[in-house]
């Protein structure tokens, strides 16, 4: 399996741009209203992964664009890497888009 280099970050980009906002409300259904907490520290380790995942998106957004349209991958080792079937099949280009898919969630 072959696509365009930046086909596939604009794929990666929507991964961890959703990635985020999945953290994110995550991050706001688990704050406690006290910030004195015994687990604040893992809450600030939540909201680092947010803000890193979003930051990841921004980058690789940006970058997607700059990279010539006749460069190409073959995604077939990194694809195989991937064990979750629709991520395996949104990042190889298969139309399989997220959140348009009956499972949003693979469970193992």
């Amino acid at each position: 399996m072959q696509r365009p280099v930046k086909d596939v970050l604009a794929s990666v980009s929507c991964e961890l741009a959703s990635l985020a906002s999945l953290t994110a409300a995550l991050q706001a259904q688990l704050s406690p209203l006290d910030p004195s907490a015994p687990d604040i520290e893992a809450l600030q380790s939540l909201d680092a992964l947010t803000q890193t995942l979003s930051c990841l998106a921004g980058f690789v957004s940006t970058i997607g664009p700059a990279i010539p349209s006749c460069c190409d991958v073959v995604l077939d080792t990194a694809i195989s890497e991937i064990h979750l079937f629709a991520l395996a099949q949104r990042l190889g280009g298969g139309g399989h888009q997220l959140g348009n898919s009956e499972e949003t969630c693979e469970l193992f």
